[in-house]
């Protein structure tokens, strides 16, 4: 039996620290230098919000809830999963109005300057980030089926987007990499795009079939995709997601554009 100390030394013991500490380096840096000093257009501010704050977000999120399974029993999840789930709403209230009333009567970047100061206020508290139930010995992470996910996933939502501008399958306008056009047989990049995101993951759940086959960890147990249960929360989920991130994207555009609202007031109508 290894003792205490030489179980702290492990490379999955800190892990869950190195992954917090990193995603709110991300979020320091990224709300201070992208969106506060930096972000003299529209592209460095998605830049900065979209990637490298989605970075950030993709870090820390799963790991909150990673941590809750393995450290606590299942009563005390519940009751984590309750916290977790009223900050998000409290900050879905808060957010927009204070968000609205530094937009209006200051400046918007003051809102991500308050991200900097959150993240640096939760810096200190990073050490007590453990995970008590470590991995098992000999556990390596899934490289293959990272980049196969990654790669196929981004793929796919670039397709979708550009379908907007370019046509779902005959090309509307040219498509430019650089100074060269992009349309083979005249088609949009959107089947192009969706056509090798939808081949490489395919090729992931191969990928992960074939880890489980050989007893080694995959980076999605297959297994859960036949749990009724998991798919019926996932799909009302994604179904949820969409309806409120669509929401939140053209019901501000409207107010303040069509209709002339403050941030402020447009805010205040959006929680209403």
């Amino acid at each position: 039996m290894p003792k205490a100390s030489e179980e702290k030394t492990g490379i999955a013991f800190w892990a869950p620290l190195i992954a917090a500490s990193m995603a709110l380096f991300i979020v320091v840096v990224d709300s201070t230098m992208m969106n506060v000093a930096v972000s003299w257009n529209i592209q460095i501010l998605a830049l900065g919000w979209s990637l490298f704050e989605g970075v950030g977000a993709a870090m820390v999120l799963p790991l909150a809830y990673a941590l809750l399974v393995t450290n606590y029993s299942p009563k005390e999840q519940a009751i984590g999963f309750g916290i977790l789930g009223g900050v998000s709403a409290s900050a879905a209230a808060v957010g927009p109005i204070l968000g609205g009333l530094l937009t209006t009567f200051a400046s918007w970047r003051l809102g991500f300057a308050g991200e900097v100061i959150i993240a640096i206020a939760i810096f200190p508290f990073a050490k007590y980030i453990v995970e008590k139930k470590t991995a098992k010995e000999g556990t390596t992470l899934d490289w293959g089926g990272a980049v196969l996910s990654v790669i196929g996933l981004f793929s796919l939502v670039l397709g979708l987007i550009l379908a907007g501008r370019y046509g779902w399958w005959e090309a509307t306008r040219p498509f430019m990499i650089g100074d060269t056009q992009v349309n083979p047989l005249g088609l949009s990049p959107t089947p192009i795009l969706v056509g090798i995101g939808l081949t490489f993951l395919a090729a992931f759940i191969h990928w992960q079939m074939r880890r489980e086959k050989n007893e080694q960890t995959p980076l999605v147990t297959m297994r859960v995709l036949g749990n009724g249960r998991f798919i019926n929360g996932v799909s009302s989920n994604i179904f949820q997601s969409m309806v409120i991130t669509g929401m939140l994207f053209i019901l501000p555009l409207y107010l303040q554009s069509a209709v002339g609202y403050s941030a402020m007031v447009q805010n205040i109508m959006k929680l209403s």
